[in-house]
């Protein structure tokens, strides 16, 4: 084609009118295999983007904690009375005497104030909290007049006191999270979601400060479903104290996992690109 024939076959082109020729076809078989790969593909790409997200990178971050103690609410209460707590000897219940492990038998507990420092410890990764002391005196003996043989010695043990910290549960732990991944994220959740036994959540926005979501010793108790007065599982022991009650989660402790997810997909499949990051907290009771 010269150069004339082609200026002329783009000037034709340009001024044709062009139309879609549409042709019906009454065949069953065909209408209904045209219909079923178009159900596949549609059904395919629906669940592909707004169902699996395949057509993102996934990659499981991690999700780091900063914990540091908040006392202010505990020693608000340091001072008050300890008449109106139920686990204090004196206070007008029964909980007097607990049989536990090895048919050891902790009697008449009383109330104790102490500093957070005394019955708090924690490192990077654990919290631990006591609820109960036990004081008691040991008195060695040991033959000769001048006491220095010790190949024989003897001891006994007296004076012994059992006493449960008053109001452990106001003391309050501030969490700082983070959320880490290979690609270059390095900032704390959007939204951090507690989880709750009863299903319900608690929303937290630490925002780009990322400020602490303040939880109470009780908060992380109540998320964990354990009540530290209910009669403890893993108590054992026999006797006459022991057949009427037994020792609860206060006297014989608790361990607690807590479980953190970090995702920024969203798993309602109206809402496929809703990229915010959220990290869900779930605190488990773990039976020891």
């Amino acid at each position: 084609m010269g150069l004339w024939d082609g200026v002329k076959f783009l000037v034709r082109e340009a001024i044709t009118y062009k139309t879609v020729k549409l042709v019906k076809t009454y065949d069953t078989t065909l209408i209904l295999l045209h219909l079923f790969f178009m159900s596949c593909i549609t059904t395919y790409a629906f669940y592909s983007i707004v169902v699996s997200h395949s057509y993102m990178k996934f990659e499981k971050p991690t999700t780091s904690v900063t914990q540091s103690l908040y006392r202010n609410a505990f020693d608000d209460v340091a001072g008050d009375a300890t008449s109106a707590l139920p686990y204090c000897v004196g206070t007008g219940n029964d909980l007097v005497d607990y049989v536990s492990v090895a048919n050891d038998t902790y009697a008449d507990p009383q109330c104790v104030r102490l500093d957070a420092s005394e019955f708090t410890q924690k490192d990077a990764n654990n919290l631990w909290v006591n609820t109960h002391f036990r004081q008691k005196t040991i008195t060695r003996t040991c033959p000769g007049s001048d006491g220095t043989e010790f190949k024989t010695c003897t001891e006994a043990t007296s004076n012994v006191r059992d006493a449960f910290v008053a109001r452990p549960e106001s003391l309050a732990v501030d969490l700082s999270f983070t959320v880490t991944a290979a690609f270059g994220l390095a900032e704390p959740p959007a939204e951090l979601i507690i989880k709750r036994p009863d299903g319900s959540t608690v929303t937290h926005s630490p925002g780009v400060g990322n400020d602490a979501a303040r939880l109470t010793i009780d908060d992380i108790l109540t998320n964990a479903g354990i009540d530290l007065d209910a009669e403890s599982t893993t108590a054992t022991g026999t006797g006459a104290v022991f057949a009427t009650k037994r020792a609860p989660h206060r006297l014989m402790g608790v361990h607690l996992r807590v479980k953190l997810e970090s995702t920024n997909t969203n798993p309602d499949p109206w809402r496929p690109f809703d990229t915010t990051l959220r990290t869900f907290v779930t605190v488990e009771f773990v039976p020891t």
